[in-house]
């Protein structure tokens, strides 16, 4: 996510709805199997609504990403096991 804000033009304090307009469309990786979610939809699951700094965005957004991975990962996991007739 670090990257995604490198050269955008957010001044801070900013609400989500203000990040949502600058960089909502752009797609975060979650997981090494291609599956991301939008700063637009990670903002929509977020705690908070207004950011004083580009690190309370940071560390609000993480939480959303991990569970974002996490549940790709149960998901593949829940298939894989589907398929092994136990």
């Amino acid at each position: 996510m670090d990257a995604k804000l490198a050269g955008t033009d957010i001044d801070y304090p900013a609400t989500a709805d203000e990040i949502r307009a600058e960089i909502g469309h752009v797609e975060v990786p979650c997981d090494p199997a291609g599956h991301s979610i939008t700063v637009a939809d990670a903002l929509e699951t977020a705690t908070l609504t207004r950011f004083e700094s580009e690190q309370e965005l940071l560390n609000t957004l993480h939480p959303v990403f991990e569970r974002k991975r996490e549940e790709t990962t149960t998901t593949l996991l829940t298939q894989l096991r589907a398929l092994v007739p136990f």
